[in-house]
């Protein structure tokens, strides 16, 4: 999967989807506070998987209908990092299953999916 991960995403979870064999795109190496709406658009046209724990890509793609190529929304509660890139680890062939077109939210224990009203390029 090609993703684009968002600024707060962790190096270490960076690290584990490039180890994984993804390609990811990450945030911190773009320009500088890149709004949201942008690395939305961003994403859409290079067809990559936005990776966020920023709830506001809900508002973009929902209420005002930005086109997604999908999004994946951490909403994990474990404190320490090793733990939470182990959840996303493990539910990675669950995320390819939705994947493209969906806005997908992780959690400690569920993975849920809706379908995105635009998601092709």
């Amino acid at each position: 999967m090609n993703f684009l991960a968002d600024a707060h995403i962790s190096s270490e979870m960076v690290a584990m989807l490039q180890e994984q064999g993804h390609d990811v795109l990450w945030a911190v190496h773009l320009e500088p506070a890149m709004p949201d709406d942008e690395l939305l658009r961003l994403a859409f046209a290079e067809e990559r998987l936005i990776l966020t724990q920023d709830k506001g890509f809900g508002e973009l793609v929902f209420r005002l209908e930005l086109p997604a190529f999908g999004v994946i929304l951490l909403r994990l509660s474990a404190p320490d990092e090793g733990t939470r890139v182990t959840r996303v680890r493990d539910v990675l062939p669950t995320i390819s299953h939705h994947q493209p077109g969906h806005f997908i939210t992780v959690t400690d224990h569920l993975v849920r999916s809706r379908p995105l009203e635009t998601s092709h390029p």
